[in-house]
């Protein structure tokens, strides 16, 4: 779902949810981590709804 519509709260929730993220600050730095990785530009572009 979250791949389709490009809705990060999707991943967000996942997160959450994820018993190695403790706190809204972790589930934020992951997801600052993976999307500024070069090969997840696209992904990036994505979910940010960069143009």
């Amino acid at each position: 779902m979250a791949l389709s519509t490009g809705d990060i709260d999707i991943i967000k929730e996942l997160l959450y949810r994820d018993p190695r993220t403790q706190s809204e600050e972790q589930v934020e730095k992951v997801i600052e981590e993976i999307l500024s990785l070069p090969e997840n530009e696209e992904m990036r572009k994505h979910y940010l709804k960069i143009n």
